[in-house]
């Protein structure tokens, strides 16, 4: 069972791991190190993003980081080695002791681009959500003498809604700038603790200037996708 530390950088939004295991057992070829969290109290557990089959280097070293855990919270995390055989047979050890990490809330918005961690950011200035709505594909008949009619209908597909967004110096847009545009999946993370995966599928701004400085209100429209 590798040992693990863990420690919260609350100015990225981050928790980063380093995972210390010892050589392969005799009769192995290799191994690797998995991460769970649970948001839970430690009921349910589920990977984390890039947390599975870390290899380790040659001091039996592997890192990981995680984005994603709900802020607010405590998040409880635990970690295991995986050996493998010679045909690819796995053989997990136990799991390590729980470690407990409190997720803190600055209470700004964050947007962290899933496929970019480099971009995410905190502390946008969000001035309003957009209505929101769930959308429920269906088809409705109504077939000659019924007294009522019949309908065929699809899974709720999530919430689809949007922002207005402020941005009021060159360095701030210049910063927000490759989200608005990302073409893929962004994780949104509330002051009020709640969080959201969604992908923009509009986004339009003007700009002002005011003082010799750019101020620009975006708004964008998303759709909430699974992560």
């Amino acid at each position: 069972i590798p040992t693990m530390l863990v420690e919260w950088d609350a100015d990225l939004g981050k928790a980063s791991f380093r995972l210390t295991g010892a050589a392969v057992p005799g009769g192995y070829s290799s191994q690797y190190y998995d991460i769970h969290r649970s948001d839970d109290g430690g009921v349910i557990y589920a990977g984390i993003r890039d947390g599975e089959n870390i290899t380790p280097n040659g001091s039996y070293v592997g890192t990981a980081v995680d984005y994603e855990a709900p802020r607010g919270t405590t998040a409880y995390y635990r970690c295991r080695s995986v050996a493998v055989d010679a045909s690819d047979q796995e053989f997990p050890s136990a799991w390590g002791t729980v470690q407990q990490v409190l997720i803190t809330n600055d209470e700004t918005w964050w947007f962290k681009v899933i496929a970019d961690p480099d971009l995410n950011l905190g502390s946008i200035r969000v001035l309003k959500e957009l209505d929101v709505e769930i959308d429920e594909p269906n088809t409705i008949f109504r077939p000659l003498g019924a007294t009522r009619p019949i309908v065929v209908a699809g899974p709720l597909q999530g919430e689809d809604g949007g922002y207005v967004i402020k941005t009021v110096t060159e360095t701030e847009w210049d910063n927000f700038y490759p989200i608005l545009t990302h073409q893929g999946t962004l994780l949104v993370q509330d002051p009020y603790g709640n969080q959201k995966y969604i992908r923009i599928v509009s986004r339009d701004w003007t700009a002002e200037t005011q003082a010799g400085q750019v101020y620009r209100d975006i708004t964008l429209r998303y759709v909430e996708v699974d992560a």
